[in-house]
């Protein structure tokens, strides 16, 4: 709904559709979602005031996604990543594809910086002029301020089976609709 403290809140403007609907009527609508559970649809129905409608549900079964909420150890960053550090440095650009949410910009950006330098040039695919750019990074970050021209090149990259971004660092800004091929978690 539209309260701010609520843990099940979703975006202000959802919460104005049943006025805008009750001005439309009897026109019908759609709602849709592909990461609610069952309590947070029965709250999305509710804050929208859903009474008679048809639900359509399907679950993807598909064995390359896995969802995992993870309780760390400590605060350390690196301590935390160290595997993944380890798996980049290994492999680099064939190195697995990750993608970790964050709950807000400031540790997506903790995440992303704390790799990057221990990452160095490891963070990097080599280049014929030796120079790097984000588009020669392995980890990227993705947030509302990130600028739209690294959104794209993220997005397209990790989207690829062969892309150069192997670990994504984001909030929820990442990934509403997007087919990411051969991503593990």
């Amino acid at each position: 709904g539209i309260n701010k403290k609520s843990s099940y809140a979703f975006r202000e403007c959802y919460g104005k559709l049943p006025e805008m609907h009750s001005l439309l009527s009897p026109v019908p609508f759609v709602a849709l979602t592909a990461t609610a559970s069952k309590q947070v649809e029965g709250v999305i129905k509710k804050s929208l005031s859903m009474i008679n409608y048809e639900y359509i549900g399907r679950y993807p079964d598909r064995n390359n996604i896995r969802y995992a909420v993870m309780k760390v150890k400590c605060k350390n960053v690196k301590e935390n990543f160290k595997w993944l550090i380890n798996e980049l440095k290994e492999h680099g650009q064939k190195s697995t594809k990750y993608l970790v949410f964050c709950r807000n910009h400031k540790t997506v950006n903790k995440c992303y910086s704390t790799l990057l330098n221990a990452l160095k040039e490891k963070a990097h695919i080599n280049t014929e002029d030796g120079k790097r750019y984000f588009q020669t990074r392995l980890i990227a970050m993705f947030h509302s301020d990130t600028d739209q021209q690294v959104k794209d090149f993220v997005m397209k990259s990790f989207s690829c089976n062969d892309g150069i971004v192997r670990v994504i660092f984001a909030t929820i800004a990442f990934g509403m609709g997007v087919d990411c091929k051969g991503l593990a978690t």
